[in-house]
């Protein structure tokens, strides 16, 4: 594998990347390190691994393959009609997909692999299958106003599993989302530490509007106090119920949200210094409005030939089109990451996702 290292005295702003793409028609990657400089200042080093324009119009591509994107993440600016297909990512920070055009709102997809926190919003279509995040991060998914989202045959395990990290945020936030929501045959795992919360997966306060649609159904939820140091077994079945319900899902009554909670069992863990980890499995309460019309809505949705397993990789022959492919990339200590933005010159859209209007 070539190791390729970032190097600009100079760190000139937008030009600070080691590969930098001007509306390519075709780009491949494959086999390569790309590496940021160390600064005794900055844990995270210097620079930015690769800044792509891409032309946002049907028919282009953006495929990365076993990318391992570190530092920086993964940033999509304003970016709508093109699909993000990524596979089997590595990533240990943010990926931010937004600031799309509203006409046109984006298609993520990111199977296998194991991404975490990631940001969406203006109606971006997002889709996330056959992953496992097992890490600090605290939150899984954020939507800023609006989008549609799909998690299904995946585990997600938050906040420093096994009670290393203090927890403080939901691993989903749809709070205020304008959102088709689809959680489906999914392991979901919180850790219970002592004096901190929220410890839920999702909540859906009293704001939350008839706008916001969630099916979550055939899920194992998981909750631990694995680490905290003392025997916390809840006192009679009241508390053990509580507790299980605790860990997985909320609704505030007043919420006006559309919401189906459903055929899900809750498993909890317990442990203290003696080492003995007794636990339960329960049947999860089922919650929420059992409609068909939000049962089939959702799960048309994951019904979607654009939202299924990935396909094969065709070729793009049209030098209008924008086709970028990494395989095997490994960024390293770039804290800039890999973005993706419109050509220079490109008009403005809307902004969301704290994303500037203009290309980087």
């Amino acid at each position: 594998m070539t190791v390729l290292y970032w190097s600009d005295p100079k760190a000139i702003g937008k030009d600070s990347f080691i590969f930098k793409f001007n509306n390519p028609s075709h780009v491949v990657l494959r086999d390569l390190t790309l590496q940021g400089e160390p600064d005794e200042n900055l844990p995270d080093g210097i620079g930015g691994a690769i800044l792509a324009e891409v032309n946002d119009v049907p028919g282009s591509r953006v495929l990365t393959s076993a990318l391992s994107a570190g530092g920086g993440g993964i940033t999509v600016a304003g970016i709508g009609n093109v699909p993000f297909d990524n596979r089997a990512l590595q990533i240990n920070t943010a990926t931010i997909l937004g600031n799309n055009r509203l006409d046109a709102p984006g298609f993520f997809s990111f199977f296998g692999g194991n991404p975490a926190e990631m940001t969406v919003g203006s109606g971006a279509n997002l889709i996330v299958q056959d992953t496992w995040y097992e890490g600090p991060a605290s939150r899984y998914i954020t939507c800023l106003d609006s989008a549609n989202v799909t998690l299904q045959s995946s585990t997600v395990a938050m906040g420093g599993w096994h009670g290393n990290i203090p927890d403080t945020k939901t691993t989903f936030n749809l709070e205020d989302c304008q959102t088709q929501t689809a959680i489906l045959s999914s392991d979901i795992i919180r850790d219970i530490k002592d004096n901190v919360s929220p410890s839920v997966s999702l909540n859906l306060p009293a704001s939350s509007t008839e706008n916001t649609n969630l099916l979550m159904h055939g899920l194992l939820g998981d909750s631990s106090n694995f680490g905290s140091g003392h025997y916390a077994i809840p006192t009679g079945q009241q508390g053990v119920t509580n507790s299980l319900d605790q860990a997985f899902f909320t609704a505030d009554p007043a919420s006006r949200a559309n919401y189906l909670f459903a055929s899900s069992l809750s498993y909890q863990l317990f442990a203290d210094n003696s080492g003995l980890i007794p636990s339960w499995t329960f049947q999860a309460k089922n919650q929420g409005h059992q409609e068909l019309s939000l049962v089939r809505s959702a799960l048309t949705q994951t019904l979607d030939p654009a939202r299924r397993a990935p396909r094969l990789v065709s070729t793009i022959t049209d030098p209008a089109k924008t086709d970028i492919q990494t395989y095997h990339v490994n960024v390293k200590m770039c804290p800039l990451g890999v973005q993706f933005v419109l050509p220079e010159g490109t008009p403005a859209t809307p902004s969301c996702c704290g994303l500037s209007e203009q290309p980087l």
